[in-house]
């Protein structure tokens, strides 16, 4: 992995770096007071952890599991995880390619993943169904989405750098965004459904706030909220209901 590139600044005569983010922007260090701006899609996060949980999950996962199941997710996280790179000497075309792959491997069978676009909205549809019926999030939206990403991918694979697919969503980093967010949620979905994990409250703010920021960028004349705030306003709602269910005769609250 090379996260940064050494350059030279011919006005300060200093060494600079640049590195690449996940919505396409540069960040340049020449030599003079920097300014990072937050992309839309990101989260603060005061203080950067592994989550033990779903490392343990992980974990155990490749311990009980059969071996070709547990390679092809190895096989999706791993090319999920290349398709996540600084490096500018990777085109974002190629990062699209990679990480459509990553959800079709993820969501095919062992000894296949999937191909077309129609069986992965599908089998996404599927997982994303239950949650979201009962977060009261709209899952078509996703589901929309996945379709119009997988479409393009097929162009770019084959070689075509503009594509002429009908798009909802205009802006290309919009879409790498948004697997940059959508991949690591299935995946604990996927780990839920076979009760090796369970969401957090963050994990359904997480799920409740994507459909609302997949709206949100279908239109671009409106202000854009970022992604974190998204997240924080969906918590605090989620939270309220899930306490809510808590206290309810049922009692069905946290375990979605």
């Amino acid at each position: 992995m090379r996260p940064v590139e050494r350059r030279v600044d011919s006005r300060q005569c200093v060494q600079g770096a640049a590195t690449q983010r996940r919505d396409g922007r540069f960040v340049l260090q020449a030599g003079f007071p920097i300014k990072y701006h937050a992309p839309l899609h990101a989260a603060v996060v005061d203080k950067i952890t592994l989550s033990e949980q779903l490392l343990g999950a992980l974990w155990k996962a490749r311990e009980e599991w059969d071996a070709h199941e547990w390679q092809k997710w190895r096989e999706a996280i791993v090319t999920f995880n290349r398709a996540n790179s600084e490096s500018q000497d990777v085109s974002w075309r190629v990062d699209w390619i990679l990480m459509c792959g990553a959800f079709q491997r993820i969501l095919g069978k062992a000894a296949k993943a999937l191909h077309k676009q129609d069986e992965t909205v599908n089998e996404l549809r599927k997982h994303l169904l239950k949650p979201a019926k009962r977060l009261g999030a709209d899952h078509e939206i996703v589901c929309e989405w996945v379709r119009e990403f997988c479409a393009m991918r097929g162009d770019f694979a084959h070689g075509k750098r503009h594509p002429t697919q009908p798009r909802k969503w205009r802006e290309d980093q919009t879409h790498l965004s948004v697997a940059a967010i959508a991949f690591p949620l299935l995946i604990r979905l996927l780990l839920q459904e076979k009760h090796l994990y369970t969401l957090r409250l963050e994990d359904h703010a997480a799920l409740a706030a994507l459909p609302l920021y997949l709206n949100q960028a279908q239109s671009l004349s409106q202000q854009p909220i970022e992604w974190w705030r998204m997240v924080l306003d969906q918590k605090l709602a989620v939270a309220i209901s899930m306490g809510l269910k808590e206290s309810s005769p049922t009692g069905q609250g946290a375990n979605f």
